[in-house]
């Protein structure tokens, strides 16, 4: 039953991504806004309210952009 089992043991390991080039205007690591972002081909992300740090900032995906492209066969 799910609701026994804690929280952090549902998530998926391999769900955490690290982008170590990712590049961000300045603007969007000095907000404290809820407020979503969307990055260039990647979906729509929000910052995370738990670690707030400037020097590495921290988002969480909330939409995953969807691919239409279909290659002609």
């Amino acid at each position: 039953d799910a609701d026994e089992v804690p929280y952090d043991e549902l998530l998926n390991p391999a769900s955490m991504t690290i982008a170590g080039c990712a590049k961000l205007e300045p603007w969007i690591i000095k907000t404290d806004s809820p407020v979503g972002f969307q990055f260039v081909r990647s979906g729509y992300f929000v910052r995370d309210n738990k670690d707030l740090s400037r020097a590495k900032p921290r988002f969480n995906r909330s939409v995953v952009l969807k691919d239409s492209y279909r290659p002609d066969a």
